[in-house]
């Protein structure tokens, strides 16, 4: 069900989420931020906000799933970006 100002929640949404990670980059925080992106239809600020997060993940040791270390952080960051975009083009209705 969609409410008529839906979009501008969305917007002030984004623009808390923004002010969030400027104060606190934390990886859940972008991938939120990407996920409130991409239900506005930001698709571009969406993938942004989703590779930060792995950047995070990746550099970020207290991520016990994380296997990436300097050498082969650029293999392991393409796969989490593919698995990312095939989940989001999955979720968005055709």
């Amino acid at each position: 069900m969609d409410f008529p100002h839906q979009s501008l929640f969305d917007l002030q949404a984004i623009e808390v989420l923004e002010r969030a990670t400027r104060v606190k980059p934390v990886a859940p925080l972008f991938v939120l931020l990407g996920k409130t992106n991409m239900k506005a239809k930001r698709f571009e600020n969406a993938i942004s906000s989703f590779e930060k997060a792995i950047e995070i993940m990746v550099c970020d040791s207290s991520f016990p799933s994380t296997c990436c270390n300097r050498q082969t952080g650029n293999i392991c960051l393409r796969q989490k970006l593919f698995t990312v975009a095939r989940e989001c083009t999955d979720s968005v209705p055709k």
